[in-house]
């Protein structure tokens, strides 16, 4: 089973998001979610961190440790756009990241270098949309970006070529709902994605397919819970799943299976508050896990334990 560990490490960030901040007004209320994008990201044998405060457009990006341990801040700058969307890829060798502004629907590649600084921008544009749910994937051999738009549920699929350039269009189409929360996962070698619909609970899981195809539809269900915050992550050889309800603080852990089923619950419990931003990062043979409160600006690291 997968369960968690006692913090590696806690802190506060400067960057303190008041309830003023957060509260936005009746025209455009703003939520937790709308103020930082963070995520880790793995390059020339060591793992880095990388965040945005999407009010002031500032980033930066910090090492994580050994141990689980927060480093240094390795650089620093500032976007001319708020880019609410962001994630790392890797193809040919090389690391880049994505990102997309919501409101101007402009997006960019922009490479990231070994020593934790920033690269140079490898490509750009505009979309016809903003994709309010975005991830990349991996099958095949081949890297994929999915979008998919949260009010018309239109999503599609699109090839990410070496040296950080946008490749063609491959598979589009659209679902019968909007899913707020969706992730790629791998299983041996094929590729999965999961969704959740976060106003009905309703789950599923559907294969992706090596040409950047959509495949079938191997598993769904209804939760007790919406979880705002879900990802994967992998021990040894099993996957699981974690997701946090924001209202309640009430967690869980779920094994991924084989042929993209869904499996037995690991663990769970209620952490003392929501943490708005949540995600995986393996580190010298060990899984760990970073959550942050955006209200408060606490984070903490925890490891994944695996017992037999």
């Amino acid at each position: 089973m997968a369960t968690t560990g006692p913090d590696t490490d806690s802190g506060t960030w400067a960057n303190n998001y008041t309830s003023a901040e957060i509260s936005g007004d009746a025209k455009h209320p703003l939520s937790a979610q709308d103020h930082a994008v963070q995520f880790p990201y793995s390059i020339g044998g060591r793992q880095f961190f990388y965040g945005q405060n999407l009010l002031t457009r500032s980033w930066y990006t910090r090492e994580l440790l050994a141990g689980g341990k927060m480093g240094v801040e390795k650089a620093t700058g500032f976007w001319g756009h708020a880019y609410k969307i962001q994630f790392p890829f890797t193809i040919g060798g090389r690391v880049f990241f994505y990102g997309q502004d919501q409101g101007t629907k402009r997006w960019f590649i922009q490479e990231l270098l070994p020593d934790g600084r920033m690269g140079s921008e490898t490509a750009n544009g505009s979309w016809n949309n903003a994709y309010g749910v975005q991830f990349t994937f991996t099958v095949g051999g081949r890297v994929f970006l999915y979008g998919q738009n949260l009010q018309t549920a239109y999503w599609f699929i699109q090839e990410l070529l070496p040296n950080g350039k946008m490749g063609p269009e491959t598979a589009n189409g659209r679902w019968n709902n909007a899913y707020a929360v969706q992730f790629p996962f791998t299983i041996g070698d094929r590729a999965f994605f999961y969704g959740q619909n976060q106003a009905t609970a309703y789950w599923f899981i559907q294969e992706l397919l090596p040409d950047g195809k959509m495949g079938s539809e191997t598993a769904n269900g209804t939760w007790n819970n919406a979880y705002a915050v879900q990802f994967p992550f992998t021990i040894g050889d099993r996957t699981f799943l974690y997701g946090q309800n924001q209202a309640t603080a009430y967690w869980f852990i779920q094994e991924l299976l084989p042929y993209g089923k869904m499996g037995s619950e690991t663990d769970n419990g209620h952490w003392s508050k929501a943490y708005h931003i949540q995600f995986p990062f393996s580190i010298g043979g060990e899984v760990f896990y970073y959550g942050l409160n955006v209200k408060t600006s606490s984070w903490f690291i925890q490891p994944f334990i695996q017992r037999l």
